[in-house]
Protein backbone atom coordinates (compact mmCIF):
# COMPACT_ATOMS: atom_id res chain seq x y z
CA UNK A 1 0.00 0.00 0.00
CA UNK A 2 1.21 3.50 -0.38
CA UNK A 3 0.67 6.75 1.28
CA UNK A 4 1.19 9.71 -0.18
CA UNK A 5 2.17 13.07 2.40
CA UNK A 6 1.06 16.14 1.02
CA UNK A 7 2.34 19.13 2.95
CA UNK A 8 1.10 22.70 1.72
CA UNK A 9 3.34 25.70 4.15
CA UNK A 10 0.93 28.64 3.69
CA UNK A 11 2.98 31.83 4.64
CA UNK A 12 1.30 35.18 4.98
CA UNK A 13 3.25 38.40 4.26
CA UNK A 14 5.74 36.57 5.40
CA UNK A 15 33.00 7.95 -11.27
CA UNK A 16 34.53 10.08 -13.61
CA UNK A 17 37.90 10.71 -14.19
CA UNK A 18 38.31 14.23 -12.04
CA UNK A 19 36.54 12.01 -9.75
CA UNK A 20 39.41 9.71 -9.00
CA UNK A 21 41.92 13.00 -9.07
CA UNK A 22 39.99 14.63 -6.09
CA UNK A 23 40.49 11.56 -4.09
CA UNK A 24 44.04 12.21 -3.33
CA UNK A 25 43.13 15.58 -1.69
CA UNK A 26 41.41 13.81 1.32
CA UNK A 27 43.83 12.94 3.98
CA UNK A 28 42.96 10.51 6.85
CA UNK A 29 42.19 11.51 10.26
CA UNK A 30 42.48 10.02 13.18
CA UNK A 31 38.98 8.47 13.96
CA UNK A 32 39.40 6.22 11.44
CA UNK A 33 35.94 7.50 9.01
CA UNK A 34 36.50 11.24 8.46
CA UNK A 35 39.00 12.33 6.01
CA UNK A 36 40.36 16.06 5.99
CA UNK A 37 39.14 17.85 2.42
CA UNK A 38 41.73 20.19 0.85
CA UNK A 39 38.81 20.76 -1.44
CA UNK A 40 38.03 23.24 1.71
CA UNK A 41 34.09 22.98 3.96
CA UNK A 42 30.94 24.88 3.59
CA UNK A 43 29.67 25.38 6.74
CA UNK A 44 26.60 27.91 7.68
CA UNK A 45 23.71 28.32 10.56
CA UNK A 46 19.86 27.26 9.52
CA UNK A 47 18.86 30.09 11.27
CA UNK A 48 15.91 31.20 9.33
CA UNK A 49 12.29 30.40 10.28
CA UNK A 50 10.82 27.06 11.49
CA UNK A 51 11.45 24.02 9.80
CA UNK A 52 9.87 25.06 6.36
CA UNK A 53 12.08 27.94 6.05
CA UNK A 54 15.21 26.13 7.21
CA UNK A 55 14.30 22.80 4.80
CA UNK A 56 14.43 25.43 2.28
CA UNK A 57 17.20 27.27 2.62
CA UNK A 58 19.07 23.42 2.95
CA UNK A 59 18.58 22.32 -0.82
CA UNK A 60 19.87 25.55 -2.21
CA UNK A 61 22.62 25.51 0.41
CA UNK A 62 23.23 22.01 -0.49
CA UNK A 63 23.40 22.97 -4.55
CA UNK A 64 25.95 25.54 -3.45
CA UNK A 65 27.94 23.52 -1.66
CA UNK A 66 28.50 21.04 -4.97
CA UNK A 67 28.91 24.52 -7.19
CA UNK A 68 31.67 25.53 -5.45
CA UNK A 69 33.15 21.64 -4.72
CA UNK A 70 33.33 22.22 -1.07
CA UNK A 71 32.21 19.27 1.74
CA UNK A 72 29.21 20.43 3.02
CA UNK A 73 29.26 20.32 6.52
CA UNK A 74 25.45 19.85 7.48
CA UNK A 75 24.10 22.31 9.79
CA UNK A 76 21.86 21.31 13.05
CA UNK A 77 18.14 21.97 12.27
CA UNK A 78 17.18 24.51 14.76
CA UNK A 79 14.22 24.59 17.15
CA UNK A 80 15.02 26.22 20.71
CA UNK A 81 17.99 23.63 20.11
CA UNK A 82 20.10 22.48 17.56
CA UNK A 83 18.75 18.69 16.30
CA UNK A 84 21.47 16.63 14.63
CA UNK A 85 20.69 16.27 11.15
CA UNK A 86 20.46 12.08 11.24
CA UNK A 87 17.75 12.66 13.86
CA UNK A 88 15.27 13.78 11.40
CA UNK A 89 16.96 12.45 7.88
CA UNK A 90 19.23 9.70 6.57
CA UNK A 91 22.75 10.89 5.74
CA UNK A 92 23.95 8.29 3.10
CA UNK A 93 21.37 9.91 0.71
CA UNK A 94 22.82 13.13 1.02
CA UNK A 95 26.29 11.95 0.43
CA UNK A 96 24.97 10.38 -2.75
CA UNK A 97 24.56 13.02 -4.09
CA UNK A 98 27.52 15.38 -2.75
CA UNK A 99 30.46 15.57 -0.11
CA UNK A 100 28.73 15.92 3.05
CA UNK A 101 29.87 15.28 6.87
CA UNK A 102 27.77 16.34 10.33
CA UNK A 103 28.47 19.07 11.84
CA UNK A 104 29.08 17.48 15.58
CA UNK A 105 31.51 15.16 14.16
CA UNK A 106 33.26 17.69 11.74
CA UNK A 107 33.40 19.82 15.02
CA UNK A 108 34.98 16.50 17.15
CA UNK A 109 37.19 14.46 14.53
CA UNK A 110 38.53 17.60 11.87
CA UNK A 111 38.03 20.91 13.70
CA UNK A 112 40.54 20.21 17.04
CA UNK A 113 43.46 19.85 14.14
CA UNK A 114 42.52 21.57 10.98
CA UNK A 115 40.15 24.49 12.14
CA UNK A 116 41.00 25.01 15.36
CA UNK A 117 40.48 27.90 18.47
CA UNK A 118 42.25 30.83 17.35
CA UNK A 119 42.07 29.81 13.29
CA UNK A 120 38.26 30.22 13.08
CA UNK A 121 36.73 32.98 10.51
CA UNK A 122 33.26 33.95 9.89
CA UNK A 123 31.73 35.59 6.81
CA UNK A 124 28.84 38.19 6.77
CA UNK A 125 26.76 38.99 3.61
CA UNK A 126 27.32 42.89 3.74
CA UNK A 127 26.93 45.57 0.77
CA UNK A 128 28.77 47.76 3.60
CA UNK A 129 32.21 46.91 6.35
CA UNK A 130 29.79 47.01 9.18
CA UNK A 131 30.86 44.68 11.78
CA UNK A 132 30.32 41.07 11.22
CA UNK A 133 28.88 39.61 14.40
CA UNK A 134 28.61 35.50 13.80
CA UNK A 135 26.86 35.08 17.23
CA UNK A 136 24.99 38.24 17.75
CA UNK A 137 21.04 37.27 18.39
CA UNK A 138 19.21 34.03 18.72
CA UNK A 139 19.51 31.56 17.00
CA UNK A 140 22.98 32.43 15.68
CA UNK A 141 24.74 32.52 18.93
CA UNK A 142 22.71 29.76 20.87
CA UNK A 143 23.44 27.68 17.51
CA UNK A 144 27.66 28.21 16.93
CA UNK A 145 27.72 27.72 21.30
CA UNK A 146 26.06 24.44 21.10
CA UNK A 147 28.70 23.06 18.38
CA UNK A 148 31.45 24.81 20.46
CA UNK A 149 32.74 27.66 17.72
CA UNK A 150 34.06 31.10 18.87
CA UNK A 151 35.28 33.17 15.88
CA UNK A 152 38.90 34.90 15.93
CA UNK A 153 38.16 36.93 12.69
CA UNK A 154 35.23 37.93 10.56
CA UNK A 155 35.40 39.20 6.89
CA UNK A 156 32.43 40.86 5.09
CA UNK A 157 31.37 39.85 1.79
CA UNK A 158 28.75 40.61 -1.08
CA UNK A 159 29.24 37.78 -3.70
CA UNK A 160 25.70 36.30 -5.27
CA UNK A 161 25.27 32.99 -4.34
CA UNK A 162 25.14 32.19 -8.34
CA UNK A 163 28.70 33.46 -9.05
CA UNK A 164 30.56 30.75 -8.57
CA UNK A 165 33.58 31.75 -10.48
CA UNK A 166 33.96 34.58 -8.19
CA UNK A 167 33.40 32.46 -5.08
CA UNK A 168 36.52 30.16 -6.03
CA UNK A 169 38.56 32.95 -6.85
CA UNK A 170 37.76 35.16 -3.88
CA UNK A 171 38.05 32.49 -1.19
CA UNK A 172 40.11 29.63 -2.79
CA UNK A 173 40.33 27.16 0.36
CA UNK A 174 43.90 26.87 0.56
CA UNK A 175 43.36 30.44 2.16
CA UNK A 176 39.55 30.00 3.47
CA UNK A 177 39.69 26.04 4.13
CA UNK A 178 36.17 26.45 6.05
CA UNK A 179 33.68 28.92 5.00
CA UNK A 180 31.63 29.21 8.29
CA UNK A 181 29.26 31.76 6.70
CA UNK A 182 26.73 33.33 9.10
CA UNK A 183 23.28 32.05 7.40
CA UNK A 184 22.29 29.55 4.63
CA UNK A 185 24.03 30.62 1.07
CA UNK A 186 20.55 29.86 -0.59
CA UNK A 187 17.40 31.80 -1.79
CA UNK A 188 13.93 31.44 0.01
CA UNK A 189 12.06 30.02 -1.29
CA UNK A 190 13.47 27.50 -2.75
CA UNK A 191 14.52 28.01 -6.99
CA UNK A 192 13.17 25.94 -8.86
CA UNK A 193 16.05 23.96 -10.47
CA UNK A 194 16.67 23.11 -6.59
CA UNK A 195 13.25 21.56 -5.78
CA UNK A 196 14.08 18.39 -7.05
CA UNK A 197 16.79 18.00 -4.04
CA UNK A 198 14.13 17.16 -2.25
CA UNK A 199 14.53 13.42 -3.02
CA UNK A 200 17.89 12.86 -1.02
CA UNK A 201 15.60 14.38 2.15
CA UNK A 202 14.71 10.70 3.43
CA UNK A 203 13.05 10.21 6.98
CA UNK A 204 15.70 8.61 9.57
CA UNK A 205 14.22 4.98 10.31
CA UNK A 206 12.83 6.83 14.13
CA UNK A 207 10.53 9.26 11.76
CA UNK A 208 9.39 6.77 9.47
CA UNK A 209 8.67 4.29 12.21
CA UNK A 210 6.22 6.73 13.86
CA UNK A 211 4.64 7.83 10.86
CA UNK A 212 3.81 4.01 9.78
CA UNK A 213 2.64 3.80 13.52
CA UNK A 214 0.12 6.65 13.07
CA UNK A 215 -1.22 5.89 9.97
CA UNK A 216 -1.45 2.04 10.90
CA UNK A 217 -3.94 2.95 14.17
CA UNK A 218 -5.66 6.24 12.25
CA UNK A 219 -5.90 4.66 8.59
CA UNK A 220 -5.58 1.24 8.61
CA UNK A 221 -5.21 -0.18 4.71
CA UNK A 222 -6.96 3.59 3.50
CA UNK A 223 -5.36 5.57 0.88
CA UNK A 224 -5.25 9.64 2.23
CA UNK A 225 -3.74 13.15 2.00
CA UNK A 226 -2.59 14.91 4.38
CA UNK A 227 -2.84 18.56 4.04
CA UNK A 228 -0.70 21.21 6.34
CA UNK A 229 -2.44 24.50 6.64
CA UNK A 230 -0.36 26.09 9.36
CA UNK A 231 -3.44 26.99 11.86
CA UNK A 232 -2.83 28.58 15.26
CA UNK A 233 -1.31 31.67 15.74
CA UNK A 234 -1.23 32.14 11.89
CA UNK A 235 -4.73 32.28 11.64
CA UNK A 236 -5.45 34.03 14.85
CA UNK A 237 -3.22 37.00 13.92
CA UNK A 238 -4.27 36.95 10.26
CA UNK A 239 -7.95 36.80 10.12
CA UNK A 240 -8.86 39.86 12.09
CA UNK A 241 -6.81 42.02 9.50
CA UNK A 242 -8.95 40.23 6.78
CA UNK A 243 -12.23 41.06 8.47
CA UNK A 244 -10.52 45.03 8.82
CA UNK A 245 -10.38 45.61 5.34
CA UNK A 246 -12.84 42.81 4.06
CA UNK A 247 -10.97 42.35 0.74
CA UNK A 248 -9.58 38.77 0.67
CA UNK A 249 -9.07 39.20 -2.94
CA UNK A 250 -6.18 42.16 -2.51
CA UNK A 251 -4.15 40.42 0.07
CA UNK A 252 -1.21 39.00 -0.86
CA UNK A 253 -0.45 35.32 -0.11
CA UNK A 254 2.75 33.62 -0.97
CA UNK A 255 2.16 29.45 -1.03
CA UNK A 256 5.15 26.99 -1.58
CA UNK A 257 4.80 23.27 -2.20
CA UNK A 258 7.45 22.27 0.34
CA UNK A 259 7.48 18.31 0.30
CA UNK A 260 5.85 15.86 -1.36
CA UNK A 261 6.89 12.46 0.49
CA UNK A 262 6.15 8.84 -0.40
CA UNK A 263 6.28 6.06 1.96
CA UNK A 264 5.67 2.44 0.79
Amino acid sequence: MRYIFLLIGFKFFWGSCDEAADAGKMKQVNDGNLQWDERGYLFFCLCMGRFGNQADHFLGSLAFAKDINRTLVIPSWRTYKNIRFTEWFKLKPIQEYHRAVLAEDFMEYLAPQHWPPGNRTGFCFSYTQYPCEMKKGNPFGPYWSELGVDFDNTVNYNVGYSDIARWKKEFPPEKYPVLALKGAPAAFPVQEENRDLQRYLQWSDTIKGEAEKYINQNFPNQTFVGIHLRNGLDWVCFLPDINGRGQLENLVITTSLEWVIILT
